[in-house]
């Protein structure tokens, strides 16, 4: 008879058994499934490793416009946009120094009933350029970074100086009553703060 193919393989890995004697069929066939059931589970174990598995249908995010995500950006997150909030800060920040480095003298007597000295314009001169220098930074630093310092500065500034001005609740205030023209200040505060607030 023809010996099988699992004889010929069988005999050529190992030494032929003696005459008479057979290799069991059964032995060979376990083999063969055994390796096949070994290769089927590492198979599925490799993909359950790789792809988790997901419960119920997940519909992707939806990814906005480049166009719409640039305005956002640009924007800013809140009511108010962040563009225009800190280009109006720097505008009255610029506006405030050049009257400081000019014009000092009317910081005090237009908006107080005392005359300005010359220590008051010294003071008020040197000021000016820190003034253009926030006004400048504020339109090149991060948006967001920019609207929230400009945000802390809008109420520090109108705490210790137009409200308090008013109201003299810190250190008795400047030492002289307030003249009409003092509400501008006042109210630049309160709606460059409520801005900021808006623009967060």
């Amino acid at each position: 008879s023809v010996p099988s193919f699992t004889e010929n393989a069988t005999t050529k890995s190992h030494p032929p058994p003696p005459r008479g004697v057979k290799v069991p069929k059964v032995i060979t066939m376990k083999l063969i499934t055994t390796l096949l059931l070994v290769l089927a589970a590492t198979t599925h174990a490799a993909k359950l490793h790789a792809t988790p598995r997901v419960v119920g249908k997940l519909s992707a995010p939806k990814t906005p416009k480049p166009a719409t995500t640039a305005a956002l950006q640009l924007r800013g997150g809140g009511i108010v946009s962040q563009d225009a909030y800190l280009k109006f800060w720097s505008a009255t920040g610029a506006i405030y120094g050049l009257q400081c480095l000019l014009l000092p003298g009317t910081m005090t007597s237009m908006h107080y009933d005392a005359a300005s000295t010359q220590m008051t314009e010294f003071w008020l001169r040197g000021m000016s350029v820190m003034m253009f220098a926030a006004s400048f930074l504020v339109l090149q630093v991060d948006p967001m970074l920019a609207t929230k310092v400009a945000l802390i500065a809008n109420v520090a500034i109108g705490t210790l100086l137009p409200w308090n001005g008013k109201f003299k609740w810190i250190g008795g205030g400047p030492g002289a009553a307030a003249k009409p023209a003092h509400v501008l200040p006042e109210l630049l505060l309160v709606v460059q703060s409520t801005m900021g607030l808006l623009a967060l």
